[in-house]
C-alpha cells in the first residue's frame, strides 16, 4: 500500500508539470563510483577500509517543458579481507528510485532541477571470523526521496554543479537476529563536480566528473547507528 501511494504521488508530480507536453528526449546515464566508508558506528579508526567501485544506471524521459520521469538503480558491493575488528567484512546495497523531476532556468546560465519520488533500499552489513558470520545488520525499506541540483555555466557547453538529496525510508531492520519491523532510515547525499556536453545531430552526450558524500543514519540500530561513504564519481549520459 505504501509503494502504491508513493508511486501515485510521483506520477501526479510529473503529470502536473508535464500536461499536454510533447516528448523531448530519452535519457540514459551510467555512473562509475569509487567510494570508501568514512563513517560507521561499527568500524574502528584503525580498520583499513579501501575504496571499492560500483555502478549506477539511470533511464529517463524528459518532456518539452523540462519535466520528466526517471528510473535509477544503484548496486554497491564492498568486500574487505580486514574490515571490522580485523575480520572479513561485506557491505552490500541495492537502491532503486522512481523519480519525477522538473528542470528550469533561474537566471541566464544557471539551471535548477528539483525532484521527488520513491526509493526502495536493501542493505546488508555482514562481518565474518574463522567461525563464520559474527555480526549482521540488514535493512529492507521504502520511502520518499527529494533532491535539488544547480548547474552554473562556466565555459561553452560546460558547467559546475552542486546537488543535495535527502530520503526517509521505513521498513524492517534485523540487528544480529533481532527484528524491528518499524525501523526507519534517513539518508543525506551531496555532490559537486563538472559536466560537459557534446552535441552530434539530435544526440547530446554529457560527461561528468565529481565528488559524492553519503550518510545513512539508523542503519545499524533503530535509533542512531550511522554509516557513510564518499569518493569520486565519473559518468556519461546520452539524450536522444
Amino acid at each position: 500500500m505504501t509503494l502504491l501511494k508513493s508511486t501515485t504521488l510521483a506520477a501526479l508530480f510529473v503529470t502536473s508539470t508535464a500536461t499536454f507536453a510533447t516528448a523531448q528526449a530519452f535519457n540514459l546515464e551510467i555512473d562509475g563510483l569509487d567510494l570508501a566508508p568514512s563513517i560507521s558506528d561499527g568500524f574502528g579508526a584503525d580498520d583499513d577500509l579501501g575504496r571499492e567501485p560500483s555502478l549506477r544506471a539511470t533511464a529517463g524521459y524528459t518532456f518539452a517543458n523540462g519535466a520528466g520521469l526517471r528510473l535509477q538503480l544503484w548496486d554497491m558491493d564492498m568486500s574487505y579481507d580486514e574490515g571490522k575488528n580485523g575480520n572479513p567484512t561485506e557491505i552490500q546495497s541495492q537502491q532503486l528510485d522512481l523519480i519525477g523531476f522538473n528542470e528550469f532556468e533561474v537566471t541566464p546560465g544557471l539551471d535548477l532541477e528539483v525532484s521527488a519520488g520513491v526509493r526502495k533500499l536493501d542493505f546488508e552489513d555482514l562481518n565474518f571470523a574463522d567461525g563464520g558470520l559474527t555480526n549482521a545488520h540488514e535493512f529492507d525499506g521504502i520511502g520518499a526521496v527529494f533532491g535539488v541540483k544547480a548547474t552554473q555555466a562556466m565555459f561553452e557547453n560546460g558547467g559546475v554543479y552542486g546537488s543535495f538529496e535527502t530520503a526517509a525510508l521505513f521498513g524492517d531492520l534485523i540487528d544480529n537476529g533481532d527484528a524491528d519491523p518499524q525501523s526507519h532510515l534517513s539518508q543525506l547525499a551531496i555532490g559537486l563536480g563538472y559536466e560537459h556536453k557534446f552535441s552530434v545531430g539530435p544526440t547530446t552526450t554529457t560527461l561528468k566528473v565529481g565528488y559524492e558524500a553519503h550518510q545513512w543514519t539508523g542503519i545499524e540500530d533503530s535509533s542512531d547507528g550511522a554509516f557513510g561513504f564518499d569518493g569520486l564519481v565519473v559518468g556519461a549520459a546520452v539524450s536522444f
